[in-house]
């Protein structure tokens, strides 16, 4: 009876680990290398290049310009009227 216990743990432990580590390796790898490779390079390349030159010229030339227009406008006002000021109180000096 104990024999049959030790080799009923060793068979299960053997068909355990024989069909896990095979049908891991088999069909993990295969999907992996098959369908990730596959769907990360597909994907990676048509979304990033898609997505970055659609975002990032998009998004750059919406953001720099518009930013870039506020910016300079506010800055130059706000250097325009430092100057002024500074000049016109230094002739007073």
């Amino acid at each position: 009876m104990k024999m049959n216990r030790i080799f009923m743990l060793l068979f299960s432990i053997d068909f355990t680990f024989a069909y896990s580590i095979e049908f891991y390796f088999e069909y993990s790898m295969e999907f992996y290398f098959e369908y990730s490779i596959e769907f990360s390079i597909e994907f990676y390349f048509e979304l990033s290049i898609e997505f970055y030159f659609e975002l990032s010229i998009e998004l750059y030339f919406e953001f720099s310009i518009e930013f870039y227009f506020e910016l300079t406008i506010e800055l130059s006002f706000y250097f325009s009227l430092f100057f002024f000021f500074f000049f016109f109180f230094l002739s007073f000096y």
